[in-house]
């Protein structure tokens, strides 16, 4: 019954197309709550139920559940149908019957459906919530304390009381301590100090003056942050460092191996009262007794109330206030007579500042020095004491029962800490060393102090070796300076580092700018603030001819690669001079020009390639270079420049056409000893088996020179040019197997192209991707498929083409670069070459067909050839081919024929490409078309092409222009075009006015073309009117020649009907209207009446003859005589018949207009 009820109640509610969906009521509040009730007593609730659904409704309360049905009652007055937005009261009385939860419903029955308010109610009772589970206290000293209050909350309504008891981890046994780290200790790190310090900082609370008081929070940081710095703090270049002392720590650690009771864990008392909704603490303390860690358990009980908490206690009990971070302070390697800074750390664990004092060991009074002597470390604080240290040699002696090793000493020094027993000791730790740096002779063995390089030609490069040995225990880096242009340091420019007891080979070049006397002191400074002098002398003497640069060096050059460099020779003299350069034979080098002559004030642009030679097969011979080493140490144990370059001379004659004198030059650019460096070539080979095969290379070209017309050469004016490279093995190879191939296109047409393909491969262990240079944008040669990557010892493939736009020849080089196995540059080279030649294609009409087999059959001429193709301009220098294909029915098609000859000793690809179009069809398919659009065509041969013109409505500009570009390509200026046109009508006869009549080229590619919305209108206006419309006036203006005549003429054609059952219908065109007044005035046709037959055109002539006799009397006469020019009109109309299809507009208006101009004087006589 309730539920036939409630689906009487119960029903969808629509508002405005909306359905309500979900409760119709909302209830304030929306849990009827009953909290901390009593047994026995009554509770009323009042509550408020709003409608908010979108119309009316209303409810109906429904029975409780069987359970709480005598626990609760609803009073309320039965508001009936609620409006939307509508809100009543209600009140709910609850009786409890027994003392514990209810969660109930109170069901309510709505027009939208059953809804129900939800009901809670909860006796009094107890309900515990502690603070935290787990307690940490830190790292306490040992005699102190440290306190945590913990937060006992009661959220019931019924007080309470409970136990606090605390038991150890291990109850009533003795707890071993856990082995001390390093802080526990006089000396120990402070890694454990700054984590407790940082965790203390945050957890227990202020205890007034009892030594676990802690500083504020940010305080505590600042400690933790402090000692994590000492103890992470690395050594810094140039200065000492605290570093070390971990294993002096845990040594000293290890002495102290420490057994304790259990630190102590207590509470402020042992009961405690908790009211109903509030909060208690209970105070926890931890006062360790010995070192380590301690874990114990409190336990609150709360008897029947609640069930018993547990909270977990630790803590960490700790020795002595004052410690060290570390206990050796290393200031590492320091030089004699420098100042040396660090900071000696002093960290306080304890609760109260602690006095620190300094006394500097006897042994090392006057060089070590601390700032402040004596200081107040503050609580739980960390201070840095400022430590001064000058090394002093004496140190080894005063120090001596303290060294250690080898210019080491190490000093344990004692911290004075009142009221602490426990001493706090760290040794500091130095090794001194010196800051000389010794500059000797060639020998190695000689300390040097000066350097006299001679007597030097001017633009020539002297150089004298010597030899930098470092006593020191550090590295140190050196600068010599000044370096000018005439004097320089190498290797490095001069700058560089040597290493403790190092022996470095540098090499002193002078160049002499002017013919003078040289004095300079070269200073070489090192990064320990010494500076050592050496005096450099000499004489310049200028030649005849000076060089642009005497020595250079040339990039790794692979097998059969070739690189290059260039400088300039200059003849400063006043006299023409001869010279000669002399490259010494099988080291791959070549000089351009090699021989000349140079007038006064001229200079030669002098171009050194030097080609690697490929590994057996030209290699220099073994006896050469140890000629040439031979050569070099006799010059070297001589010592003389003179003798030095009497050697280079002797090696560097070749009797070529400058004889040698007697004098021997004064200068070389090769080496200390001038000709050491002749043709040699370095070590030829890896130093290790698993390294790439090399080879270094060092020659030297001697330039001889004589003045012109004289026999002997003046040895002292020989220059010297000094080139070094090193050859390698090649880790890319092209097809050929060499790192250079030549690539022959040989002729190609333009436009067309010609591929190659080239393989290149790898040697190398890694992937190595190639990078192109590219090659000119407009040129000939491009790289289709881009530089390929390689693989570990892959192979890749060049795709190469050559498209010839010019007919000239072209040569080009494609370079290919990549990074070698150790990012040395690699490359490859390509020469490309090939010649384009020009093809020759003209459009003729077509040719006959060949006569029957046998020669029987006289020849057919093509019905549809085209007559003549004649060349038209398109404007801007353009012509083109120009093929009218004629007038079509629209719907209808039309064919022509036309051959395209091939002229050209060679065969040639083309490809015929629309580039521009008039008017367009309103289909898919396109208004021309041309077969075949693309072929090749032999040489001398003709290729036959198909011109359809199919348009589908009527035009009068069908055209489109196509473009003969030869396959693949070429286009531009020159480029050879056709142009096709034709007209479409849409009957059989159409009259062409004169200015339609023979358009072409340019004045036909600026043709309007159609408005296809405007077509379509055009048509449906057509259609609507029945074709009743008169067609558009055709005006004729005739303006008279010097013989006073002036003529036109309109073309009537009749299209000859395609399909094959339409009848042939000729087209008779008459002209009517023109009267006898018009005659007179001059107006006249030719013929009046003219038959067109069925594919033919004929054209009718309209004259007009000025006859100024004829117009005296008249308007027009009187109006001339004034001397205003007019026109002089006549209307009549061209009346056609027949045509198939027919004509939609029969009659076509005509207005004649003639031009009288005004009268000159003769006429006036008449």
């Amino acid at each position: 019954a309730r539920a036939r009820q409630r689906d009487n109640v119960v029903s969808t509610q629509v508002v405005c197309g909306t359905t309500w969906e979900g409760p119709a009521f909302v209830a304030r509040p929306a849990v009827l709550q009953f909290r901390d009730f009593v047994v026995g007593q009554t509770y009323v609730l009042p509550f408020t139920l709003t409608n908010v659904s979108n119309g009316f409704n209303m409810f109906r309360p429904q029975p409780f559940a069987d359970e709480v049905a005598s626990f609760f009652e609803l009073s309320h007055e039965p508001p009936g149908r609620m409006v939307a937005g509508r809100t009543t009261s209600l009140k709910l009385i609850f009786t409890p019957k027994v003392d514990a939860d209810i969660a109930a419903e109170l069901p309510l029955l709505t027009q939208t459906g059953v809804m129900s308010l939800p009901i809670r109610c909860a006796p009094k009772k107890v309900v515990v919530a502690v603070a935290a589970p787990a307690l940490r206290f830190g790292s306490v000293v040992l005699a102190e304390n440290a306190e945590i209050a913990l937060t006992i909350t009661n959220r019931g309504a019924l007080p309470t009381r409970f136990s606090a008891s605390i038991t150890p981890v291990a109850a009533g046994a003795t707890i071993e301590a856990r082995a001390p780290q390093e802080d526990q200790v006089g000396g120990g790190g402070g890694a454990q100090y700054a984590t407790d310090v940082a965790a203390e900082a945050v957890g227990p609370d202020a205890s007034g003056g009892e030594a676990g008081q802690l500083a504020s929070e940010g305080e505590g940081a600042a400690v933790a942050e402090a000692a994590a710095d000492v103890e992470h703090a690395g050594p810094a270049p140039g200065k000492a460092s605290a570093a070390g002392g971990l294993d002096g720590a845990a040594a000293l650690s290890a002495q102290h191996t420490l057994s304790t009771l259990a630190p102590v864990f207590t509470t402020d008392q042992s009961l405690y009262e908790l009211a109903p909704y509030s909060t208690t603490t209970v105070l926890l303390r931890f006062s360790p007794v010995g070192p380590g860690e301690a874990e114990a358990t409190l336990h609150l009980d709360f008897g029947v109330d609640w069930s018993a908490e547990r909270v977990e206690l630790s803590g960490n009990g700790v020795k002595v206030p004052i410690h060290l971070p570390r206990i050796l302070l290393d200031m590492r390697i320091c030089v004699h007579g420098v100042l040396y800074r660090e900071e000696l750390k002093v960290c306080n664990r304890s609760s109260i500042a602690q006095k620190v004092s300094f006394r500097t060991p006897t042994c090392l009074e006057g060089c070590l020095e601390f700032l402040p002597a004596a200081a107040f470390v503050q609580a739980r604080r960390a201070m840095a004491i400022q430590i001064k240290f000058v090394a002093e040699a004496r140190l080894l002696e005063t120090c001596a029962k303290y060294v250690t090793a080898p210019d080491t000493i190490e000093v344990p020094i004692r911290l004075h800490v009142p009221g602490q027993a426990a001493p706090v000791v760290f040794t500091l730790r130095a090794q001194l060393t010196t800051s000389d740096l010794h500059i000797l002779a060639g020998d190695g063995q000689t300390p040097l102090t000066g350097l006299d390089f001679g007597v030097t030609p001017v633009s020539a490069r002297r150089q004298l070796p010597i030899v930098l040995r470092n006593p020191s225990a550090l590295p140190q880096r050196f600068g010599f300076l000044p370096q000018t242009a005439e004097l320089e340091v190498q290797p490095g420019d001069g700058l560089g580092t040597i290493l403790p007891g190092e022996q470095l080979h540098l090499t002193v070049s002078w160049l002499p700018s002017s013919d003078t006397r040289f004095s300079q002191a070269l200073a070489c400074r090192t990064t320990l603030n010494r500076t050592h002098t050496l005096k450099c002398v000499g004489r310049g003497m200028k030649p005849p001819l000076t060089l642009s640069a005497t020595s250079f060096g040339l990039p790794a050059t692979a097998e059969g690669d070739a690189s290059e460099a260039e400088l300039t020779l200059t003849n400063e003299s006043g006299k023409p001079q001869d010279f000669e350069f002399a490259p010494p034979p099988g080291r791959g080098l070549a000089v351009e020009p090699l021989i000349g002559t140079l007038l006064p004030g001229a200079a030669v642009r002098v171009v050194i390639t030097f080609t690697a030679p490929i590994r057996g097969a030209t290699a220099p011979a073994q006896e050469d270079r140890e000629e040439g080493e031979e050569d070099a140490e006799k010059a070297k144990g001589e010592g003389g420049a003179e003798a030095g370059a009497e050697t280079a001379a002797a090696d560097g004659e070749v009797g070529a056409g400058i004889e040698a004198g007697d004098a021997a030059p004064a200068a070389s650019g090769a080496s200390d000893a001038l000709g050491a460096g002749v043709g040699e070539v370095g070590s030829a080979g890896a130093s290790r088996g698993d390294e790439p095969w090399s080879s270094h290379v060092s020659s030297c070209i001697p330039c001889f020179m004589r003045p012109a017309g004289t026999s002997l050469t003046d040895r002292s004016t020989t220059l010297y040019v000094e080139v070094h490279t090193t050859c390698v093995a090649p880790s890319l190879l092209l097809g050929n197997g060499f790192v250079h191939q030549t690539v022959d296109f040989g002729a190609v047409p333009l436009g067309q192209e010609e591929p190659a393909l080239i393989k290149v491969r790898s040697l190398l262990d890694r992937s190595t991707r190639l990078f192109a240079q590219p090659l000119a944008p407009s040129g000939p040669f491009s790289l289709v498929n881009g530089a390929p990557e390689l693989g570990p010892h892959g192979s890749a493939e060049l795709f190469l083409r050559f498209k010839p736009t010019l007919q000239v020849d072209s040569m080009e080089q494609l370079v290919l670069r990549a990074a070698g196995a150790n990012g040395e540059p690699l490359r490859l080279v390509l020469s490309l070459k090939g010649s384009g030649v020009s093809p020759m294609l003209r459009f003729t009409p077509p040719s006959l067909p060949p006569a029957a087999a046998g020669g029987k059959a006289p020849p057919v001429p093509l019905p549809d050839a085209v007559a003549d193709v004649p060349v038209v301009s398109l404007g801007r220098a353009r012509e083109s081919s120009a093929i009218h294909l004629g007038d079509v029915l629209a719907g209808a098609q039309l064919t022509r024929t036309v051959d395209l000859a091939n002229e050209s000793d060679f065969a040639v690809k083309f490809v015929l490409k629309s580039v521009r179009r008039g008017h367009a069809n309103l289909g898919p398919f396109g208004a021309f078309d041309v077969l075949p659009a693309e072929a090749a065509i032999p040489a001398g041969g003709v290729q036959r092409l198909t011109l359809t013109f199919s348009p589908d409505h009527a035009g009068l500009h069908f055209f489109e222009l196509f473009e003969l570009a030869m396959a693949g390509g070429v286009s531009g200026e020159g480029t050879q075009m056709l142009l096709l046109s034709g007209r479409a009508w849409s009957s059989g006869g159409y009259v062409l006015p004169p200015a339609l009549s023979g358009l072409q080229g340019e004045a036909l590619l600026s043709a309007p073309a159609q408005d296809v919305l405007e077509l379509a209108a055009a048509s449906a206006a057509a259609a609507a009117s029945g074709g009743g419309a008169e067609a558009d006036e055709v005006v004729l203006e005739l303006v008279p020649r010097a013989d006073g005549t002036a003529s036109c003429s309109l073309t009537f054609g009749n299209i000859k009907a395609g399909d094959a059952g339409a009848k042939p219908s000729a087209l008779e065109v008459s002209f009517e209207g023109l009267s006898d007044d018009a005659a007179k005035r001059g107006f006249s046709i030719q013929p009046m009446k003219m038959t067109v037959e069925p594919g033919t055109t004929k054209q009718a002539v309209f004259t007009f003859v000025l006859r100024r006799e004829a117009l005296r009397g008249t308007e027009l006469g009187l109006i001339a005589s004034f001397g205003v020019s007019q026109w002089a009109e006549a209307r009549l109309r061209a009346v056609m018949k027949g045509g198939f299809p027919a004509m939609a507009h029969p009659e076509l208006p005509i207005l004649m207009k003639g031009y009288i101009s005004k009268p000159t004087s003769s006429d006036a006589k008449l």
